[in-house]
């Protein structure tokens, strides 16, 4: 997870040590130290119910559906390159 926040913030030219951490999922508050030390997050913003909060989100997010197939096909073998 730790690798995912550098490639958000440090790749793209944001510096962490600008943010705060807002940790939404339950087991998320337990997280981040070790990532704020690591990644210098100068504050850590920790919701009474973050749970429930994260529950909110899923409430008032649109309605999305997606379907997909799986296909088996046979394919070709190709010659092994020398």
């Amino acid at each position: 997870m730790e690798k995912a926040i550098r490639v958000v913030s440090i790749e793209r030219g944001y510096d962490p040590r600008d943010f705060a951490w807002w940790p939404l999922v339950e087991r998320a508050p337990c997280m981040p130290a070790n990532w704020r030390s690591s990644l210098r997050i100068p504050r850590v913003i920790v919701p009474a119910y973050p749970g429930a909060l994260s529950a909110l989100g899923i409430l008032i997010s649109d309605v999305v559906k997606d379907s997909s197939r799986t296909v088996l096909r046979r394919m070709k073998k190709l010659p092994l390159r020398k």
